[in-house]
């Protein structure tokens, strides 16, 4: 899902790591950034975000792995990330208004639209992340021109790499500007991926989300970590060798000016920005009017948008699927972290119980007369989410058909009897591609009760 940009990072995740395990008040901000844009609210939008809500949950069990390990008698104390990684989504729409010409009330509603899209997927899939995250918006101080005109020069005088530039300059045309909007543009990506601050600013670098004004002062991180799709690479590239340049230019006050380890990563998401509104893509106006009620990815309609369609679909499953962890004790050796993983383990699991159940003396205590497959599961491990039994009566229907059998029951034409009770790679792969279909109705139902 997600991995670096080059090899230029490898130095500060090495650097980053280090100070992490001996520096307990280092300070880690993880960045993802929007664009503005003109288009409406796409479905795909909040697989922009699933790169980063993993990465944060990752370094904050590491925080709590280190908590806990303070309480078992014996172990050296080891403090790491007292403070706590914040995860940042920013709209740069006020870029985009000075740049490519978007109309500014335009590009105000979208950015809220989307970053309030973000929140409520989030608040919804991943409660317990909600307190650190942030929702940030650019304004008319954001690019201040001292700082934003130093990055132009060293741009302009110092990168060389004419291909990219070119590159960067059409995609940018495409968009309604110019040759210079395109320098502007790229050179505003230090400021607000943070690879250059200028802490004598009289303006916080962002505003909060719903908030004209924000006057907390900038924090200056130890490190940033930015996330985008493929479409930022050409931009990392510029990133990293302009501020190099800037960083060694002996004019200078480097008092002046923080800058912080930076560390760049590319997600799957986005090949072309999931909140642009493509010629296939689905907005949530038509989830929301129902004049789309169901998404198949099969469908060949679909295949610009399969990868963040994908991704978000993956991300919903693995979360709807976490309290079920709780009643299970005998993962033993099970591999959870995937989510086709998820399934398999899920298929494994519904199939001892199915064999215990078949057997004429049950290891367990479950009732199975008058129960339907469905019924024994919640049974037999306690569970009552709706969503959670959409997904495993698909799972049990197919091992039914699969087995010509009732779950629970023995296969009595076959002489190795429970041992029979199986599946294949054909019903796998069937269950995972109707588990697709199952989670996109849970997405659609998500999108009409909470997207307005």
């Amino acid at each position: 899902m997600i991995g670096i940009d080059s090899k230029s990072s490898l130095k500060h995740i090495a650097i980053t790591s280090m100070r992490i395990c001996t520096e307990p008040n280092f300070k880690l901000e993880i960045r993802i950034g929007l664009g503005g844009t003109k288009d409406v609210l796409t479905l795909c939008t909040p697989s922009y975000a699933v790169a980063g809500v993993d990465l944060l949950n990752r370094l904050i069990q590491l925080q709590e792995k280190f908590k806990q390990s303070q309480t078992i008698p014996g172990n050296i104390p080891t403090k790491i990330l007292n403070n706590s990684p914040v995860l940042t989504f920013f709209s740069a729409w006020t870029a985009a208004v000075r740049v490519n010409n978007l109309d500014a009330n335009i590009g105000r509603e979208n950015a809220q639209k989307m970053l309030s899209y973000i929140k409520k997927y989030i608040d919804n899939y991943h409660s317990n992340l909600s307190r650190h995250i942030r929702y940030e918006m650019d304004h008319g101080d954001t690019y201040e021109d001292t700082l934003l005109n130093y990055i132009i020069a060293h741009y302009v005088h110092n990168y060389t790499d004419e291909q990219t530039k070119q590159q960067l300059t059409a995609q940018t045309i495409r968009r309604g500007s110019n040759e210079d909007g395109s320098i502007r543009y790229t050179s505003m990506h230090l400021i607000i991926f943070k690879d250059i601050i200028d802490k004598k600013s009289l303006h916080p670098l962002f505003h909060l989300l719903d908030e004209n004004e924000n006057n907390e002062p900038t924090c200056l991180y130890d490190c940033i970590i930015t996330i985008g799709g493929s479409v930022e690479k050409r931009f990392n590239k510029v990133r990293y060798l302009v501020r190099q340049t800037f960083m060694n230019d002996s004019q200078l006050n480097k008092e002046q000016y923080h800058f912080p380890l930076s560390i760049r990563m590319l997600s799957r998401a986005g090949q072309t920005p999931v909140y642009y509104h493509d010629k296939n893509e689905i907005t949530v106006h038509q989830i929301s009017n129902k004049e789309i009620t169901n998404v198949h990815l099969t469908d060949k309609k679909y295949r610009d948008i399969k990868e963040g369609l994908s991704i978000l679909l993956e991300d919903i499953g693995v979360s709807v699927l976490k309290p079920i962890w709780n009643h299970i004790y005998n993962l033993g050796s099970h591999d959870i972290s995937s989510w086709k993983n998820i399934v398999l383990t899920l298929i494994e699991l519904c199939l001892e119980i199915w064999r215990n159940h078949a057997k004429d003396i049950k290891t367990c205590q479950c009732l199975t007369e008058n129960k339907t497959a469905i019924e024994q599961i919640c049974e037999h491990y306690q569970l009552s989410n709706d969503a959670e039994c959409l997904i495993l009566t698909c799972i049990l229907k197919e091992l039914e058909i699969k087995n010509h059998i009732h779950f629970g029951e023995r296969n009595t034409t076959n002489r190795r009897r429970n041992n029979s009770i199986c599946t294949n790679r054909e019903t796998t792969d069937t269950i995972i591609h109707k588990l697709d279909d199952v989670l996109s109705q849970i997405l659609i139902e998500f999108i009409q009760n909470q997207i307005l």
